[in-house]
């Protein structure tokens, strides 16, 4: 956990405006915390959450006979991804991607097929979940999502995804700083970082 002036500070230095003279450090009363680097790291923080997965947490739905498709945010607003799914004795549900044409080549009537319990899940688009087959009966599953973080907006304030997760809150904030003050000629080199550093993150996770 990292305090918000010190990545704030940090943002600022690598995007070359240490004084924020082009990005003002922390809101004021006249100053929205969207238009601050306090703002922007803040909504680092909630992005590179949801592609890592640090602050995750599990939320029961309940599956209800002969229905396969529920909407994500009617059950759990905070929800950025679904991480896994789980039935009731904490066994992981079988991932089928996010291609809806993967369900049609299992099974052409998978709108209507039903069992005892659901065996796979699938995400479609952000906010609908599949799960295949549908059920007899009422019973209750868990998803295990990755949630949207607090958002930051004082100096005392601190991150809540894992230390070694901050680079990369930073990365996406410079990017974000640099965009804003129309600063491009570092574009290209903090990208590219940036997108080696999510690469090589995602590559320890599997």
């Amino acid at each position: 956990m990292t305090p918000a002036s010190i990545l704030v500070n940090t943002a600022l230095a690598r995007a070359r405006d240490p004084q924020g003279m082009a990005t003002p450090a922390f809101p004021t009363s006249a100053i929205p915390l969207l238009s601050t680097a306090c703002g922007l790291v803040s909504t680092s923080q909630q992005v590179i959450n949801g592609i890592v997965g640090d602050v995750i947490q599990s939320f029961a739905l309940t599956v209800q006979p002969r229905t396969l498709i529920y909407q994500v945010s009617a059950s759990v607003p905070a929800s950025v991804k679904i991480e896994t799914v789980r039935d009731a004795s904490g066994r992981d549900l079988d991932y089928m991607g996010e291609d809806i044409n993967e369900l049609a080549w299992l099974d052409t009537r998978w709108v209507t097929k039903t069992d005892a319990a659901p065996r796979c899940w699938m995400q479609c688009g952000r906010d609908l979940l599949i799960l295949y087959p549908g059920v007899n009966t009422a019973q209750t599953v868990y998803m295990v999502c990755s949630t949207l973080t607090a958002a930051l907006q004082n100096p005392n304030d601190v991150s809540v995804v894992q230390p070694e997760t901050d680079n990369l809150v930073l990365d996406l904030a410079e990017l974000l700083l640099l965009l804003k003050a129309r600063d491009y000629a570092p574009l290209k080199t903090t990208l590219e970082r940036f997108q080696a550093r999510l690469a090589e993150e995602q590559m320890e996770q599997r």
